[in-house]
């Protein structure tokens, strides 16, 4: 025999108990009040026409919106005032360095640095913008690590910054 804790109880009578409300208040509000008699169609019987409604000469209701017409297809009205456009740019960034975030492995080779791919064999200067210690390493390229990333090794990466700080703000260089 399937034995409840008391916690199970409790989430199995809150169910119930809304089950118990819902289906009746849904069954409620999907009910079809316009005709209390049951479809005749189902059985078979013709159903005839419903006979056309008296008509009045009552005005047409107007149409809030309006009359689109073509309009919509013309397209905008073309600009009178013939002005140079200028747009706000931010001050470029230097091309000779980059802002990055730098890790270490162990595996990586002795005087080279990890980057993604685009700079392969560049002589770099990682320098740790917190506390402006530097390394200089040449580039090896590799997809294996995230863009905006420079992979060191251990021990050049212990010249720049702790171990536990990793990753740390750097810029590179070149």
């Amino acid at each position: 025999m399937l034995r409840f804790e008391h916690d199970d109880r409790r989430r199995i009578a809150v169910a119930t108990a809304l089950t118990v409300v819902a289906l009746p208040s849904l069954w409620l509000m999907s009910r079809d009040t316009s005709s209390g008699a049951p479809n005749v169609a189902s059985v078979g019987v013709p159903i005839e026409a419903p006979a056309e409604p008296a008509r009045t000469d009552a005005p047409e209701p107007l149409d809030a919106m309006g009359d689109a017409g073509t309009s919509y297809l013309d397209g905008p009205a073309a600009s009178v005032v013939q002005e140079p456009i200028t747009l706000a740019v931010a001050g470029l960034p230097d091309p000779t360095s980059a802002e990055l975030s730098a890790t270490f492995n162990q595996n990586v080779a002795i005087g080279t640095c990890l980057l993604a791919p685009g700079s392969y064999g560049r002589r770099v200067t990682v320098v740790n913008r917190d506390n402006q210690r530097s390394y200089e390493c040449r580039v090896v390229t590799t997809a294996l690590i995230e863009p905006g990333t420079i992979v060191l090794r251990t021990d050049a990466y212990t010249s720049i910054a702790d171990l536990a700080d990793a990753p740390v703000p750097v810029t590179i260089d070149w």
